[in-house]
């Protein structure tokens, strides 16, 4: 069986990301409960892993983290997506 091949290039964080589909990262379909991990949420937000820390101690509508494990969090793409909307609105 042949795989398709995707075509990738990378960004902020090292999070690979598909340039054709924005709304697929690393070829996983966005849906409201996919969990985003640190760099790709950095990468969604086009921003440093410096400013996440500083958003998520100073801004109280950045998306919160969740435990996924002991040492592992992650964001949901919903929360995200909500921010990413309430930043756009608050720019227009």
């Amino acid at each position: 069986m042949a795989h398709a091949t995707v075509k990738t290039r990378r960004t902020v964080g090292g999070c690979l990301q598909n340039p054709d589909n924005p709304e697929i990262l690393e070829g996983i379909p966005m849906d409201a409960m996919t969990i985003l991990t640190r760099d790709q949420l950095c990468a969604k937000l086009l921003i440093s892993d410096t400013t996440r820390q500083r958003l998520e101690k100073t801004d109280p509508t950045f998306p919160r983290k969740l435990h996924v494990s002991v040492r592992k969090v992650g964001y949901l793409v919903s929360d995200v997506q909500a921010y990413i909307a309430r930043q756009h609105q608050k720019a227009a």
